[in-house]
């Protein structure tokens, strides 16, 4: 089979080949089939936002419709994903179609708990009933998400099948800063964890710190892939985590990139966010190019992203506080989600990406703005030197650092980025789709195999 867009350069004869190497009956092995995975993916919200975990398991998913390798279905509690950002499931640059289950929550005013607990049971419900029907041989959770974790698990565990999770969304990093930071990955190392972050207590905080506790023993029994070298470390040593292994969990479209012609840069830096955030580093963004305006007073800032309407009062009154109203362009509001055609076209008119977040794990736009030629300069935040080294078109700033923030900006801008430029562009091609779900893929046949020889030997 041929395989279009930007999965051209996955041969599809060396990807075939990569469950093969197994011999167990559960994963598939033995034969040239596929491995048919099953996937529930929960939304707390029914439409919208859908976090940069979210919109990397719709490549996901689109890459697996045309695989040789796996064989997946989707479940959904709502067509927030398959809708996602345009794209959808059906994927006709990709040559084929996700095969995908939909079952529906009600939309009318609901108690979000109720609209997650009705979810969960319905999911948990259809999710045996697939699975014993048609024979998948895994579950796959695409995040850590608690509605996903407790689904998948609770479908695996009571379908005897194995359970496959992928670790990449911002509660993971809170859990393992947490177990770092406290020894040992208890309810009790949460709950102080977010005591300290929050300063108060709130009966909200000790809800949420039994749900991630809870969540991430179920993760800890289950095959864990991460996209964070850091992440597995700590996880390993204090968290209990025996099968857990780190990959990249999402890659960027080369192919949608690279057909958007280049163009002048009038942009002097970009900021991109899809929640845009203090965690996100959207204030100190704007802090330290306050510093930059006073050294070159034309300088121009573009910010593109989403925001609550509470975080984008505040951003815009900042703005106001800080005299930036000609400096600053947000071209396209703030409430809405651009597409990423869009953010493309925005990247390629712009020169540097300021990329100040606290809390991450492998963001997209910063690999995305590396593949459009933009230098990136990003805080040291301990999720950022788990996926990247520090190079010369990617610079480390120490966290909180918004003076040294805006003077790394000056002293990058000085600089001819023409060079800088092409080697960002030659180090994306490591992270493209197709380099990404390639290694994605054998890592998830390599971790199948571990577990059902495991379990050979237990019986």
């Amino acid at each position: 089979m041929r395989l279009c867009s930007p999965l051209m350069e996955i041969d599809p004869m060396t990807v075939s080949n990569i469950f093969t190497q197994t011999s167990c009956a559960t994963c598939g092995a033995g034969t040239t089939k596929p491995v048919s995975v099953l996937a529930i993916s929960l939304h707390p919200r029914l439409s919208g936002y859908i976090g940069g975990g979210g919109f990397d398991f719709v490549f996901f998913a689109q890459a697996a419709s045309t695989s040789t390798v796996i064989d997946l279905t989707v479940l959904e509690n709502s067509p927030t994903m398959k809708d996602a950002y345009g794209i959808g499931y059906n994927c006709v640059s990709f040559g084929g179609e996700v095969q995908y289950e939909l079952f529906l929550t009600p939309t009318t005013p609901i108690v979000p708990a109720i609209r997650i607990v009705t979810s969960v049971a319905k999911s948990i419900i259809l999710g045996i009933r697939l699975v014993r029907t048609r024979g998948f041989q895994a579950v796959l959770s695409p995040n850590e998400r608690m509605p996903n974790i407790i689904s998948n698990y609770v479908v695996s565990r009571l379908t005897r099948r194995p359970c496959v999770m992928l670790l990449h969304l911002i509660p993971g990093y809170e859990s393992a800063i947490a177990a770092k930071k406290y020894g040992d990955f208890t309810f009790r190392s949460i709950l102080e964890y977010q005591k300290d972050s929050s300063r108060k207590l709130h009966p909200s905080d000790i809800l949420r710190a039994v749900a991630r506790y809870v969540a991430s023993k179920m993760a800890s029994q289950s095959i864990c892939i991460t996209n964070n070298a850091k992440f597995e470390e700590i996880l390993r040593r204090s968290g209990g985590y025996s099968r857990i292994k780190t990959c990249r969990l999402g890659g960027v479209d080369e192919a949608q990139i690279m057909a958007i012609p280049e163009s002048s840069r009038p942009f002097d830096a970009i900021y991109v966010s899809g929640l845009i955030s203090p965690q996100k580093g959207g204030f100190d963004v704007l802090k330290a190019w306050s510093l930059v305006v006073q050294r070159k007073p034309s300088a121009l800032l573009v910010v593109v992203g989403r925001a609550t309407l509470q975080a984008e009062n505040s951003v815009r009154e900042l703005i106001r506080n800080l005299e930036l109203e000609r400096n600053v362009a947000i071209p396209f509001g703030l409430q809405g989600v651009a597409e990423r055609k869009v953010i493309y076209q925005t990247m390629k008119r712009s020169k540097i990406l300021l990329y100040p977040s606290y809390k991450d794990a492998d963001p997209g736009v910063v690999k995305e703005a590396l593949a459009c030629g933009l230098p990136v300069i990003m805080y040291d935040a301990e999720y950022a030197t788990g996926v990247h080294t520090e190079m010369p078109f990617l610079r480390m700033i120490e966290a909180g650092n918004v003076s040294g923030l805006a003077e790394e900006f000056l002293r990058l801008s000085n600089q001819d980025l023409g060079e800088l430029s092409d080697m960002a562009v030659r180090y994306s091609k490591t992270f493209t789709n197709a380099a990404v779900f390639e290694k994605q893929f054998e890592v998830i046949r390599s971790c199948l195999s571990e577990h059902n020889e495991l379990d050979s030997n237990h019986r």
